[in-house]
């Protein structure tokens, strides 16, 4: 997306009107360099789909958590990206390691009258959870294994529509 900014900014930058009065065929040239700018963000952006496909940018943690175990409710933990949603927070032993970790999930809110939350998430409530041996601290509950897949994927999607936004506005802006 900054290659494609830069490219936009190619005709404000440099004095556009003198540079086409003194050297003919200017316009020409800067739309050259303008379309490769862009050819080279297009074809950074396909790394990166390529990227994401071979090299499992967004994991399955149902592929990756294979070891079971008792965990434990203790706590609900609210974070500023989530506003009023409540995640709750599971304490759970690995060996000789105690851990708590928050799922990324809400599975309740925050109201007036008191947190709300969903059946089966309350304080103290043993559950079963998978998690990663190679890292303890990932780990899903079986039936929930969006894990933070949703967010990331989101914001894939988002970039890609500005991205495709700014090129065709790009485009057609500059070319007359």
């Amino acid at each position: 997306m900054i290659l494609v900014l830069l490219s936009s900014m190619v005709p404000y930058i440099l004095p556009h009107a003198w540079l086409g009065e003194h050297y003919p065929g200017y316009d020409f040239y800067m739309f050259k360099g303008m379309a490769w700018t862009l050819k080279l963000a297009l074809l950074i952006y396909l790394y990166g789909i390529v990227c994401i496909f071979t090299k499992n940018y967004f994991p399955k943690l149902s592929s990756l958590c294979t070891e079971e175990v008792r965990a434990v409710i203790t706590g609900y933990k609210s974070s500023w990206s989530r506003g009023k949603q409540l995640c709750p927070v599971f304490t759970y032993k690995v060996g000789d390691k105690e851990y708590s970790e928050a799922l990324n999930e809400a599975k309740g809110t925050k109201e007036k009258s008191g947190d709300v939350l969903e059946r089966g998430f309350t304080l103290k409530l043993p559950r079963k959870i998978i998690y990663n041996p190679q890292n303890p601290k990932e780990f899903y509950l079986p039936g929930c294994e969006y894990y933070s897949r949703k967010a990331a994927v989101f914001r894939y999607i988002l970039f890609s529509m500005l991205l495709f936004l700014q090129l065709y506005l790009n485009f057609f802006v500059n070319v007359r």
